[in-house]
């Protein structure tokens, strides 16, 4: 969802507010006391309306004035919208409003015309089913009093929206007679009348959405053309602005009306070939900017556009209709072969669908989506701004394309699965979906919405550069005064000196200074797209550079994404009996002390020999292997890989686990669930093969097959038989083989942290569920006898050594049928459970991981770890790659009363190596160890301060929740935090926002789908994913490891750099031509036409443009660079350099006053004469000035590479220092004439140079070496006089000293 759009539990209300007419601000429904409190304030802010002016006197005024002003108080109005609004907008009743004014959280300010149209249905068909008993009556009696009051005072003007409003009681729902609609940045308000404000329509849902088997009737016509009015087409269809709409945004912009005032005035003062040099690269300039908008809206158009023809049901019959006429509550098919692409966002109501969601997420790999269930849809909130998981696999996305569908199986009368044989092709039943959510307010428009508004990046450099254009402004008037004080003085007429004052302002404001500031962006973004790294929001280059920490998603960022599986560690017992006893689901085995782990077993063949694969009897008297199998058995069973393409697909940790089983897999193609499908009682429970209908089948796992020799008669294989066998027993088990049926899958839940199936063998009569998740959750759901003693300790050597521990539990269902496995809700299914051991995956740390976070460290940014692995493997992964330092300490939190969700919770944090150290509960600060403890060894005592936290995803969730936004506990967490463990999507996107809430500027790098919020809301996001650019992240690299962060660094530090060096530029380049400009207007003259050519065009432009060209230092500073110009370190610099061009035009300026071949300037009361001595010297030594500062103001290491590597600069100051010495020492005739130079001496040409090459050196020293000093000396001194000033920090710096004492 946009960032200027409010959430789902937030709707716009009408607010008085002194900026505004008529604006919104946020209104949280959550809290019933605060809906109380605004609706008081609303009724008393619209009682007195009644009494505001009309709008027409303003209106009326705002077009004089305009009109009076030739147009320059439109311009005005039109930068400054709220002067308009004031102006022309009279404050009335929302309910009677004919347009509103919105200003959203950052300031802009839009206006809208409020729609309307005749409706006559119900309030719920707009707003859906409202609890709003104790809402309505208040509000029936405000309506009320106002109703009579303004009735006294116009009662024929009065009208309400809601018809019978004295009729009306708590248990109707009142018919609206006309719907209000606005249409704010693509998403559509309708105005609630009982509310009396605008409510975001993406928040309706039918409150007949509860029956999952009712949903496939479809609507009626009356029921769509109703909706049709409601939310508008199934379009994300971005208003395309035509050329000449562009062309006034871009030609009314404040920059092109200061050339425009430029041209004017040098056309009136006869400078013709540079107004129309000027005129032709603004022209250009316009033109690029055209090309470029029209471009991008091209692109955006492309990318969110997406029509196509569908089946819909409609009023009992099926029909082709455009996908643009869909609307929520449509059923459509999704098998439809001529469907490749989702077109909204829908519920699959029956068949199974695999699709790939990386245009939304970024992540390529296949989601399984499932038919929904009434469980599902009673979670259903379409106004949340993310989906809830429980719905989230049951929902197909906008934007996601379809990898494969398959249609339901067909049934008979009676509503049994039919046979294949039996079922008529034609009737054969298709796959369903019902639109849930359409156009802009879909996932996909949200994610649009979000690119097209985001929100605003505003730097320190560009707030400071207009606050220094501003100042030299004020330069700009006084010199402006002076000029007309010294013009009236020598009698010059009054056209020239308006036209010569004004001319000062065009000077001292460089009309190419926007463009400038932009030019290191341009280039950097190149740059990182010559190394895969693409961006789709130019504006965050820069913000690269002011990174203050980096937050790193693990699994498939910091390590690799396939993890390789170490072995296992099954939950032994040994066999007294003589025989395998499968564990009973009463819980009945031997003694908690005679179960133990198993060494790491690390082939399927020794966790279960072949002879011992499907036996329920065993001859070996040793071992049980009954937990063999189970570990076994979930592996092969437990996961979510499909078939596509021949290949089993899906998430990297099942692909890997189920290749170490070297078990096949044949996808069912029933649809229920997991492939389950709607399987008969008989099916996978009688006797014979399994059905040969595909549609009939489950998803079964199979063994390999036995070896060859065994197949000729060897026994002992994957069909055991004991000693007591006899040969037909052998024959009668080869006929029944080894085949696991999956009836029913519960996916994995990140608030859960596990996933499980329901399994039935073949021929077997019961069945069994095998769960695999965290080892933290077992506990919860399996029984506490079933747990070796040794189960923690184990579980901590693996996770210390950064290994990631996958936990499997098992139970036995004697009796199972299909109608009961259907029933079985997951709370039954995952509870009694039975452990059975630990899978081990070896986590391995990606090649440059290491190197990426030393350099981050090495450059004092901050590294944070962020993710749902749990927080041991997470400590030992950090600790690995250098996150943590080795030597330090590292504490944990757990609660010692309580849980995440009890506000008087208590949490004890301690040392992950030693638990005898701790830290204070509500600081976080370190306590005193106790006398007997050595807490040196192992590590550096100097480093105990420098402590790091690990937190798990609950202790956030607890701390966010019920410590206090200032509090010590929350700032100790945000800044001491470096690993983040067990962390949901939403928490990982709620530390960024929490990071930024304390000054920090926020990056964070993810793979895939769990980082999306996060990558969105970070201030950079980089998102490394195949796509070349994908709306999950501002950034986006095809270069699979962390390299990308320092990349991003780099390019946006020189970025910086490089608009600041601009900008330095710019300014003095202004300030000598403006030092030139008043030297000669001293005497009524001036620089010639061709001269401020030159100046301008062959000097300034390339050598400015060209300095965007300098690449970024391969090597991180350990400071970033200064973002603000209002500082001691940039302000005194410049104001040095610009004295010292000063001095140096003044030395000329006299010195060739006094020579003998001196002409003076011959006043002309009309025009200016440029062709005399004192303006031959000032142009010449100018020339020198501008292109040495170029040098002088370059910045190169630790931030640009060195100047010598840009070749492009080097041959702009080399060819203009050239050509500016040839003008000074032998010009030709024609260029002698052109450039209205005149006769000098050669020694005094000598000395003009001389003077421009000396000034270059004064300058250069200064700028490395005196400035410097002085910028320091003069804070130092600040610091003595100012004994309470101290230096403006952020929050976090403030907090971490705290930290420190």
């Amino acid at each position: 969802m946009s960032e200027s759009v409010p959430n789902s539990t937030a709707s716009f209300a009408h607010r008085n507010r002194a900026a505004s007419t008529g604006s919104f601000a946020f209104y949280d429904e959550s809290h019933d006391a605060e809906i109380d409190a605004w609706m008081d304030e609303e009724g008393a802010i619209l009682d007195d309306l009644d009494e505001e002016a009309d709008g027409h006197l303003g209106f009326a005024a705002y077009v004089v004035l305009c009109v009076l002003t030739g147009g320059l108080l439109y311009l005005v109005f039109r930068w400054v919208p709220k002067w308009r609004i004031r102006l022309v907008g009279a404050r009335t009743l929302l309910r009677e409003c004919e347009w509103v004014a919105v200003e959203d959280q950052w300031g802009g300010m839009e206006e809208l015309g409020v729609g309307r149209q005749a409706y006559g249905r119900s309030l719920s068909s707009v707003f859906g089913p409202e609890d709003e008993k104790g809402l309505q009556r208040r509000w029936r009696r405000r309506l009320r009093r106002r109703r009579s009051s303004y009735m006294e005072s116009e009662p024929d003007d009065y009208a309400t929206d809601i018809e019978d409003d004295d009729d009306y009681d708590d248990d109707n729902d009142p018919v609206v007679r006309q719907l209000r609609t606005l249409d704010y940045r693509y998403m559509r308000f309708c105005y609630h009348p009982l509310r009396d404000k605008f409510v975001p329509g993406n928040t309706w849902k039918d409150r007949a959405w509860t029956d999952a088997s009712a949903l496939r009737t479809g609507l009626d016509s009356d029921e769509r053309e109703s909706r049709t009015r409601l939310f508008g087409p199934n379009l994300i269809d971005i208003e395309q602005k035509s050329i000449a709409a562009i062309l006034v945004d871009e030609v009314l912009h404040p920059f092109y009306i200061f050339q425009i005032f430029s041209l004017i005035l040098w056309a009136a003062d006869d400078y013709y070939y540079y107004a129309a040099a000027i005129l032709a690269i603004s022209l250009f300039g316009i033109g690029a900017a055209l090309q470029e908008t029209r471009a991008n809206q091209r692109k955006m158009h492309e990318l969110s556009r997406f029509e196509c023809a569908t089946r819909v049901l409609r009023s009992g019959f099926w029909r082709q209709v455009p996908s643009a006429e869909l609307v929520p509550g449509d059923v459509f098919e999704v098998s439809d072969p001529g469907l490749s692409q989702m077109p909204c966002d829908c519920l699959l109501l029956s068949g199974d669908a695999i699709v790939n969601e990386s245009m939304l997420t970024g992540e390529s790999l296949p989601v399984s989506k499932m038919p929904v269930t009434d469980d599902a849809l009673a979670q259903l909130s379409l106004g949340t701004p993310s989906v809830h998981p429980a719905v989230g696999k049951h929902m197909l996305f906008c934007g996601t394309r379809l990898v494969r569908v398959r249609r339901p199986p067909p049934h008979d009368s009676a509503g049994h699965p039919a046979h294949a044989s039996h079922a008529d092709a034609e009737d054969e039943p298709a796959a369903l979906a019902m639109v849930a959510r359409t156009g802009f307010n879909t996932t996909k428009g949200a994610l649009v919405r979000s690119m097209l508004f985001s929100k605003p990046v505003g730097f320190e450099l560009h707030r400071d550069a207009f606050r220094y254009v501003g100042v030299m402004a004020v330069v700009a008037a006084i010199g402006f005064l002076a000029s007309v004080a010294n013009f009236v003085r020598l009698g010059v007429e009054w056209h020239v000196i308006v036209v010569r004052a004004l001319d000062l302002i065009t000077i001292v404001v460089p009309p190419a200074l926007p463009a400038t500031l932009t030019v290191g962006t341009t280039f950097a973004q190149e740059r990182l797209k010559k190394k895969s790294i693409f961006c789709i929001a130019p504006q965050r280059v820069a913000v690269g550079g002011k990174l203050d920490v980096v937050c790193f998603d693990k699994t498939g960022t910091l390590t690799e994404d396939g993890l390789d599986v170490l072995g296992v560690r099954v939950v032994e017992k040994p066999n007294k009996s003589g025989g395998d006893t499968v564990p009973d689901g009463d819980g009945s085995r031997s003694s908690e002390s005679d179960t133990r782990f198993s060494p790491l077993i690390a082939s399927p063949e020794t966790l279960v020999p072949t002879n011992k694969l499907a036996a329920t009897q065993s001859t070996d008297a040793d071992i049980d292997y009954s937990p063999h199998r189970a570990l076994l058995y979930a592996m092969a069973t437990c996961h979510t890989l499909r078939h596509i393409d021949g290949a089993l697909v899906g998430d990297p940790l099942d692909e890997r686990m189920f290749a170490f089983t070297g078990w096949s897999y044949e996808e069912g193609t029933g649809g229920e669930d997991a492939g389950g499908g709607p399987v008969d009682e008989d099916v996978l429970g009688g006797s014979g093969s399994l059905p040969q209908q595909p549609r009939l089948s489950p998803s079964v796992a199979r063994p390999p097959p036995p070896p060859e020799d065994d197949a000729n008669g060897d026994t002992s294989s994957s069909y055991e038989s004991s000693d007591a066998d006899s040969a037909h027993a052998v024959l009668r088990k080869r006929t029944k083989p080894l085949e696991l049926g999956v009836l029913k899958a519960f996916e994995f839940v990140s608030q859960l942290r596990r996933s499980s199936v329901v399994v039935r063998r073949f021929g077997e009569k019961g069945g069994e569920v095998y769960v695999k998740g965290a080892p933290e959750v077992m506990e919860e759901i399996c029984r506490k006898e079933s747990f070796p003693a040794d189960y923690e300790d184990l579980l901590s050597h693996y996770t210390h050594r950064g290994f990631r521990v996958i936990a499997c539990a098992t139970k036995s269902i004697p009796k199972l049928n299909w109608v009961k496995v259907q029933k079985m809700k997951r709370e039954e299914a995952e509870t009694n459970l039975t452990f059975v051991g630990f899978i081990i995956f070896e986590n391995k740390l990606k090649g440059r991981t290491t190197e990426i976070i030393g350099e981050l460290g090495r450059a004092n940014i901050r590294r944070v770890m962020c993710t749902g692995d749990n927080i041991l493997t997470a400590i030992s992964v950090a600790r690995e790659c250098g996150m943590i330092d080795k030597t330090a300490y590292c504490f944990i939190p757990h609660f010692v009363h309580g849980d995440a969700h009890t506000a008087l919770s208590q949490i004890s944090w301690h040392s992950v190596d030693n638990p005898m150290v701790q830290l204070d509960e509500k600081t976080l600060k370190p306590l005193p160890p106790p006398a007997d403890v050595d807490v040196s060894l192992p590590y550096d005592m100097s480093n105990f301060k420098n402590y790091s936290l690990a937190v798990t995803g609950d202790v956030f969730r607890w701390i966010v929740d019920y410590a206090k936004e200032d509090s010590a506990l929350m700032h100790a967490m945000l800044v001491r935090g470096q690993v983040f463990a067990r962390m949901s999507p939403d928490e990982k996107h709620e530390l960024v926002e929490k990071l930024q809430g304390i000054e920090y500027c926020c990056a964070f790098c993810g793979d895939g789908a769990n980082d999306c919020g996060a990558l969105k809301s970070a201030d950079v996001g980089i998102s490394l994913s195949d796509a070349e650019a994908s709306v999950a992240a501002p950034f986006t690299s095809r270069i699979f490891d962390i390299s990308c962060v320092p990349e991003v660094i780099r390019e946006g530090r020189a970025s910086l750099v490089t608009s600041f060096t601009c900008f330095k530029y710019m300014s003095l380049y202004s300030a000598i031509q403006f030092t030139s400009v008043s030297f000669l207007y001293a005497t009524a003259s001036n620089l010639g036409d061709f001269q401020f050519l030159y100046i301008d065009l062959l000097v300034i432009l390339p050598i400015a443009l060209a300095m965007g060209w300098t690449a970024a230092y391969p090597i991180l500073s350990t400071k970033p660079p200064t973002a603000s110009l209002m500082s001691r370190i940039v302000l005194i610099p410049l104001l040095g350099q610009i004295a010292i061009c000063v001095l140096i035009q003044a030395v000329a300026y006299k010195t060739v006053q006094s020579q003998p071949w001196f002409k003076a300037p011959q006043l002309d009361k009309d025009k200016s004469n440029s062709k005399n001595s004192e303006n031959t010297a000032l142009f010449l030594v100018s020339c020198y000035q501008y292109i040495l500062s170029a040098i002088v103001l370059n910045i190169g290491p630790p931030y640009r590479q060195p100047m010598r590597t840009n070749m492009p600069l080097m041959i702009a100051i080399l060819l203009t220092f050239l050509v500016s010495t040839y003008m000074l020492f032998a010009p030709a005739r024609w260029l002698f004439e052109l450039m209205e130079l005149t006769f000098m001496s050669p020694g005094f040409k000598s000395f003009l140079f001389a003077l421009g090459v000396g000034g270059f050196a004064v300058s250069y020293l200064a700028e490395r070496h005196i400035f410097p000093s002085l910028a320091g000396l003069m804070g130092t001194a600040k610091r003595i006089l100012r004994s309470d000033h101290r230096r403006e920090r952020k929050r976090y710096e403030t907090i971490e000293e705290s930290m420190r004492t």
